[in-house]
């Protein structure tokens, strides 16, 4: 996997002592761990986005694995429980995994992002379940994707060639 370092407030939960705590998990800061996110792409090349209140920065439906998931499941639970999109294994592609630290953690995470691409029958009934966490739940085309953007957008940007 390639690793990446960044210094900039770690995205994925909070910080507590030497943990790192999300809703519902709980990682010491010693251990990796892994974050699933999504490229969903409709028939007309534009991708699902989301303004993440807390991180203040749009980005793509994503999550923590949880202890015992494997990615795939870790991605489909995040998907239906932010955005009520009930898919199986077949519907999603595992295309890059990438490593990251910030240099206060000891440990780094890791970042798998999977795509949807032109399934626009599953693509109907996307609606935002996590109103307190993500705001203006909106299809983008490439090139027109407003800034700030988060990490997991970033990299999925560079992984489709803009």
């Amino acid at each position: 996997m390639e690793k990446l370092t960044y210094n900039t407030s770690f995205p994925h939960g909070k910080i507590e002592g030497d943990y790192i705590k999300g809703k519902d998990w709980n990682f010491k800061k010693e251990e990796t761990f892994d974050v699933v996110g999504c490229i969903i792409v409709n028939s007309y090349d534009q991708i699902l986005l989301s303004f993440n209140k807390k991180r203040a920065c749009w980005d793509i439906p994503q999550g923590v694995v949880e202890k015992g998931e494997t990615l795939s499941r870790a991605l489909i639970r995040e998907l239906y429980e932010e955005i009520n999109l009930t898919l199986s294994e077949n519907d999603i592609e595992l295309i890059s995994s990438s490593s990251h630290q910030i240099k206060s953690f000891v440990k780094h995470w890791n970042n798998h992002l999977f795509i949807i691409k032109n399934n626009d029958i599953i693509l109907n009934n996307i609606s935002n379940n996590e109103e307190e966490k993500n705001t203006d739940l909106k299809w983008f085309s490439p090139t027109q994707i407003p800034f700030p953007r988060g990490l997991s957008l970033r990299l999925s940007l560079a992984l489709i060639g803009h």
